[in-house]
């Protein structure tokens, strides 16, 4: 990260919540200039009247709404607010009482520009002002549009406009063959080799 020259925010998610001796005691140890831990629901402004509202987890499962407090943060001369925060707008298939719950009108309640939300591991658009990124790599979980990040541009003066970029190099693959010498093996493998980039495919 230090090797860009960028500025990287870092909010705490439900597997890296903050508290005390965790992860981001450690990354705080070696952080750099150009890294800011967003270990405080506290405003960040980024620059002149850009000011950025997180939400970090203290605990993997709240049931509270971990954004309420947007509502409340002050921010002198905004003319941005961008929210940033880790949670679900929906329940995710799971069972009783989900966790971390956003309701889907969170940017309009809190008067955000953009709300950039983590949890679900594809792009997915809630709303023109909020949406999740999903993973810049893909993995196990099956979503629409994994390995992407979003570029979210607010020049236009008419809400964000939003482009995904594709930054995942490997793909899964989950193959079943019935073998039962080594040429039909050998036949397999080499029907799959035909087809995939062996480097960047995990099977």
């Amino acid at each position: 990260m230090e090797r860009y020259p960028c500025r990287w925010w870092l909010l705490p998610g439900n597997q890296d919540y903050a508290r005390n001796g965790g992860l981001w005691d450690r990354v705080r140890a070696r952080r750099t200039a150009n890294l800011i831990i967003l270990t405080e629901p506290d405003p960040q402004e980024m620059e002149d009247g850009v000011w950025l509202l997180p939400a970090p987890l203290t605990h993997r499962q709240n049931l509270d709404d971990p954004t309420a407090d947007f509502d409340t943060m002050a921010t002198p001369e905004a003319r941005l607010r961008i929210g940033l925060a880790r949670g679900s707008i929906r329940d995710f298939g799971s069972r009783g009482e989900a966790n971390n719950q956003i309701p889907p009108d969170r940017a309009e309640r809190s008067g955000l520009g953009y709300l950039a939300l983590g949890d679900w591991h594809g792009v997915l658009e809630i709303g023109s002002k909020t949406w999740y990124a999903g993973t810049p790599e893909t993995d196990r979980f099956r979503r629409d549009v994994p390995w992407h990040v979003l570029l979210v541009d607010f020049g236009g003066g008419e809400g964000p406009q939003l482009t995904p970029i594709r930054t995942g190099r490997y793909q899964w693959l989950i193959r079943e063959w019935r073998v039962n010498d080594t040429t039909s093996f050998d036949a397999e493998v080499e029907r799959l080799m035909g087809e995939v980039d062996p480097a960047s495919t995990l099977l």
